[in-house]
């Protein structure tokens, strides 16, 4: 679910907090990660840049004056980071992504998961990011909770439609965190 290659060769760009704000660099990582992911598991995507660019822009103004928050607790602030990304994708809605008739899931058996494609590539390129910022950090990859998401997968997607801003209950869910 975590396109590790794009994780690790972001991790290892020093400036990789700057490169996260940057729509150049932004349109081409995300694109290729996301064409990694399709190809992984067998779906097929489109991606639309004009939306792709709303989704960006909008989420880099919600990032607009975090950076006290960065520097305080930039673990934390990597979740949230990540998570609102998720958020804007959701909003505009840039990936379509269907699965492919020669697609087979990974042994960690997602099929569950890919019920909804859009919906697990736009959360698959999130985790890339959040996996991206914890290595950068120098922390441990992170290991999204299978078991959690399989069981709640179909409840995410009702409630993103009638409340986007439920994201964050469902994200921090899938990645292990525990309720505060």
């Amino acid at each position: 679910m975590i396109d590790t290659e794009s994780s690790s060769a972001w991790a290892s760009q020093p400036e990789l907090p700057r490169l996260l704000g940057s729509w150049t660099w932004f349109k081409q990582a995300s694109s290729e990660s996301l064409l990694r992911i399709a190809r992984r598991y067998g779906l097929k995507i489109e991606v639309n840049v004009t939306d792709l660019g709303q989704a960006f822009f909008r989420w880099c103004g919600m990032l607009d004056g975090t950076i006290a928050y960065q520097q305080a607790n930039p673990v934390e602030y990597a979740y949230f980071s990540s998570r609102a990304l998720l958020e804007c994708l959701f909003r505009s809605n840039p990936i379509q992504a269907m699965a492919a008739a020669e697609g087979a899931p990974e042994p960690e058996d997602i099929a569950r998961l890919l019920e909804w494609p859009t919906g697990f590539t736009a959360t698959s390129l999130a985790f890339t990011v959040l996996d991206a910022q914890l290595r950068h950090l120098g922390l441990a990859p992170l290991t999204p909770d299978y078991d959690a998401m399989r069981l709640h997968w179909n409840s995410f997607r009702e409630n993103v439609s009638d409340d986007i801003e439920s994201i964050e209950i469902f994200f921090n869910l899938f990645c292990g965190v525990a309720p505060a």
